[in-house]
């Protein structure tokens, strides 16, 4: 999904670490050598791709517009 001339050897690989679309523009802005503001709650994911063991979030939110929200931890909702 993310692809960076400087992380080129690690093309083509998986990461099973918990994620959240709130982590992209995090790991957008360090990419570009940015510091992401204070108030953002997401995290980079750049260092997935040093340590295929990393983790970035021990949790995660998740649901649907009207419905349930639900808390994982990757294993159990």
């Amino acid at each position: 999904m993310i692809w960076h001339p400087d992380h080129a050897a690690q093309a083509g690989q998986r990461r099973s670490a918990l994620t959240q679309t709130i982590d992209l523009m995090p790991t957008f802005l360090e990419l570009f050598g940015l510091p992401a503001p204070a108030e953002v709650q997401g995290q980079s994911l750049l260092p997935l791709l040093a340590d295929d063991q990393a983790r970035i979030r021990d949790a995660a939110l998740y649901g649907q517009h009207g419905c349930a929200i639900n808390l994982t931890d990757g294993r159990y909702t």
